[in-house]
């Protein structure tokens, strides 16, 4: 393996591993923002999606969806 090839690998690991440090920073920012909210309002939160799932909108949907799945929280009901 040439150096060049390390290098790349050594960037492609940073890379997926501040991937991933964001996707939970998301996750806690959210959780936080839907577990005020839950506070706030005293109930459970209904996220209703209204995002076009099939348009130029349907990255942030899907990353919206995961991060809700991710969070797991029973005080979250999200709607498609």
């Amino acid at each position: 393996m040439s150096i060049q090839e390390v290098e790349q690998v050594i960037v492609y690991l940073k890379s997926k591993t501040l991937k991933s440090k964001l996707f939970n920073l998301k996750i806690d920012i959210c959780r936080k923002h839907f577990k005020e909210l839950s506070y706030i309002y005293d109930r459970q939160v209904v996220c209703i999606n209204l995002i076009n799932q099939s348009g130029s909108e349907g990255r942030l949907e899907k990353a919206f969806e995961e991060t809700i799945k991710a969070i797991n929280d029973p005080m979250i009901r999200y709607l498609i």
